[in-house]
């Protein structure tokens, strides 16, 4: 019976599947003030952001996003506290 009501589950449950990577560029991101991020972010030809100096502020997206995933490399340079 438990395999049974398994299979129908199976049967009727949507195959869900991975959506392509949407990368992110800093035009989609503002700061606390609704206003374009500043104070040392920048973004490379290939799309990386990166956050030269200090300070640097908050990066908001500008939209909501529901199931996503976020993938995030930090680099701190020699002698660096964070």
């Amino acid at each position: 019976m438990r395999f049974l009501l398994l299979a129908a589950t199976l049967a009727f449950t949507p195959i869900l599947s991975a959506a392509d990577a949407v990368p992110l560029s800093l035009a989609d991101f503002t700061d606390t003030n609704n206003a374009a991020p500043s104070g040392g972010w920048s973004t490379d030809s290939d799309g990386t952001i990166h956050l030269v100096g200090k300070g640097g502020g908050s990066l908001l997206s500008k939209n909501e996003y529901e199931n996503f995933v976020l993938e995030w490399e930090w680099k701190v340079a020699p002698g660096g506290n964070n």
